[in-house]
């Protein structure tokens, strides 16, 4: 009897934001800066408008990354 090898791949279950959309976001923060919400909404709305392929990212991540950066300060 002879075993047949099987290579299982499964679908990447994640999002990896690519480094020009966060380039951009990180602007918000340069030099201890703390954006206002208009500022956060503009800056995403750019990334949209911006770079291909992040449709993905809603402005519930946005927002929750902004969270986290402001809570690390």
């Amino acid at each position: 009897m002879s075993s047949a090898s099987t290579t299982i791949t499964t679908p990447r279950s994640r999002h990896v934001l690519p480094r020009e959309a966060k380039s951009l976001r990180e602007v918000l923060y340069l030099g201890g800066h703390m954006p206002t919400l208009a500022e956060k909404r503009a800056i995403y709305d750019i990334m949209l408008l911006v770079v291909p392929g992040i449709s993905w990212y809603t402005p519930k991540h946005h927002f929750n990354w902004c969270l986290t950066q402001e809570h690390e300060a």
